[in-house]
């Protein structure tokens, strides 16, 4: 048998009183389902599991032919997917979670027993586990963090991968992912324990920052405008405090943006230290989705211990470094950034996080330099750019090939940092032309 939580409130003209017990849980009602869009889009598979001590053939959950009506996967630890065979392995039981996609939906309906609350555990496996809460409470995964000694952030997929700070109860269908770097089993909280340590707070969000972080950034990318991958990036207090976090796997996911870190593992977490002191770092990210296509990345929340209102330069800044240092985008100023994904697919970009005087220092480029415009040759707009490595006059002119001026671009006073500028060559006749940027008179 298990526990559930029951609070009953009761009201008169004179106010309201709240009470709350523990009753003892012999048996669970489960009643959920899930309906999909296409069956034969990857994108629509959800990730499920059932509450209690149940013991249900995922097939049983599902209806038609498999491989055209349906489809049941099992995440392999160390080996990837795999697809339903009719095997033990693909019983929904304790704790367990698989990937549904199926055209008439996946639904179960009926009553399974509880879970016996001394010591409920969920077996893992080293690597990555689909896992499921077979108690009929849900629990803050901080208290499960904290009972376990465990680092890692619970994952949910929604479409796309995000943290989540509570493991729901199965009751509801939910089914989650988790990194274990050895097998072993993952201990539940029981009802009276079922408090998070103050010593063990919750993983810093950019939303809980600056309390565990000194600043934290969640960032969001869009396809077609629908957001399509998030990842959040901080800056640690201290060096014990930095953290990592590996991304699990996205074979259903349109896009995927990770955090490139010193081991062989793309993460979609990391809270960082500054290195030698520095007030700031620089992360390197790849975002992947369909070739030939823009996406946007933009903040969704940008948190530091410093304020705009504080003085000057105390405050943090986020500035997108383009790929190829093609063109450079003010998060903080809630700038978004158009990133074209080539025909691999995909587009690595810096983000720089820090005060503003580190993200004014790494912009800065080291030297005066004039690039060659695009699109080249060209009828119409070309885009000129250039980058200044202090304040100074700038100007930028087209000059035929008999060495006679035939445009002015750009004349004025700018500050350091990289720039662009268009030219319209459309009214002139068709040549070689050169460009020539004076600094400084």
């Amino acid at each position: 048998a298990g526990t559930a939580e029951i609070t009953v409130t009761a009201e008169n003209p004179d106010g309201a009183a709240e009470a709350s017990f523990e009753a003892r849980v012999e048996e669970i009602a489960a009643d959920v389902s899930r309906s999909f869009g296409d069956a034969g889009d990857p994108t629509n598979y959800r990730l499920v599991g059932l509450p209690g001590q149940v013991d249900v053939d995922a097939a049983a959950t599902v209806s038609g032919e498999q491989g055209v009506q349906w489809r049941v996967q099992r995440q392999e630890p160390g080996a990837g997917l795999a697809d339903y065979d009719g095997s033990e392995s693909f019983h929904f039981r304790p704790g367990r979670g698989f990937w549904v996609l199926a055209e008439e939906g996946w639904s179960f309906d009926g009553t399974v027993g509880a879970i016996e609350e001394e010591a409920p555990a969920i077996e893992l496996e080293e690597g990555w586990n689909a896992l499921s809460n077979p108690l009929a409470r849900d629990l803050d995964w901080a208290a499960v963090r904290s009972e376990n000694d465990l680092e890692e952030p619970l994952w949910r997929w929604s479409g796309l991968w995000e943290t989540a700070e509570t493991l729901a109860s199965a009751r509801e269908g939910e089914a989650y992912y988790l990194f274990s770097e050895e097998d072993r089993e993952l201990d539940l909280p029981r009802a009276a324990a079922d408090e998070a340590s103050e010593e063990d707070p919750p993983l810093a969000t950019a939303e809980s920052a600056p309390g565990a972080a000194e600043a934290a950034l969640g960032l969001e990318a869009r396809l077609g405008g629908e957001r399509a991958a998030v990842a959040t990036v901080g800056l640690a207090r201290s060096a014990e405090g930095a953290r990592w976090h590996r991304l699990p796997p996205s074979p259903f996911s349109e896009a995927r943006l990770a955090i490139e870190g010193e081991e062989s593992a793309d993460y979609g977490y990391a809270l960082a230290h500054p290195p030698g002191g520095e007030e700031g770092r620089a992360f390197d990210l790849t975002l992947e989705g369909p070739a030939e296509t823009t996406a946007q990345v933009a903040a969704e929340d940008l948190r530091g211990s410093a304020s705009p209102e504080e003085a000057e330069g105390s405050r943090f800044e986020a500035v997108l470094v383009a790929p190829g240092g093609d063109g450079r985008y003010d998060l903080t100023a809630e700038e978004t950034a158009s990133l074209d994904l080539g025909e691999d697919g995909a587009a690595r970009f810096q983000l720089l996080l820090g005060s503003e005087a580190y993200v004014e220092e790494q912009i800065r480029p080291e030297e005066l330099a004039l690039h060659p415009p695009y699109p080249n040759p060209t009828s119409g707009l070309a885009t000129i750019g250039y980058d200044l490595p202090e304040e100074t006059s700038v100007r930028v002119a087209a000059y035929n090939a008999l060495g006679q001026e035939v445009a002015i671009v750009e004349e004025s006073q700018q500050a350091a940092g990289s720039y662009e500028t268009q030219w319209d060559a459309s009214r002139l006749s068709s040549g070689t032309y050169f460009l020539r940027l004076e600094a400084g008179g």
